[in-house]
């Protein structure tokens, strides 16, 4: 399963990285909304979409996907929980919506709801 993980955190970028590596998923990763939707050309399976993002807010990168046709399913991560909501991140377009910190087990099992793994 190929992913594309945007995000600015390097820390969570790695965290990510040991856990889909772990499921032998491939991961591309991007640190900007523009650098991630570049990506897309490579055909994710799953678009993993930090909503705080230093160019553009990731809601409105994925009603963008949306708009344009991506079906691809989007997880909306985000530590600002307080001003972000599922409500919200389903509104924009995405598919699950998940608050960080998370642990591992949380994160690994919404994963393997689009994700199975790869034999």
């Amino acid at each position: 399963m190929k992913i594309l993980y945007i995000e600015d955190s390097r820390e969570h970028i790695q965290t990510v990285q040991r856990i889909t590596r772990y499921l032998r998923h491939d991961l591309l990763t991007a640190e900007t909304a523009k650098s991630g939707y570049a990506l897309l050309a490579q055909q994710p399976d799953l678009i993993l979409l930090d909503i705080t993002l230093p160019d553009i807010n990731g809601l409105d990168l994925a009603r963008r996907l949306r708009s344009e046709g991506v079906t691809v399913p989007i997880i909306a991560l985000t530590a600002n929980a307080v001003e972000y909501d599922e409500a919200q991140a389903r509104a924009a377009g995405c598919d699950e919506f998940l608050v960080k910190p998370y642990s591992a087990e949380q994160f690994m099992a919404l994963l393997a709801r689009f994700a199975p793994l790869e034999s």
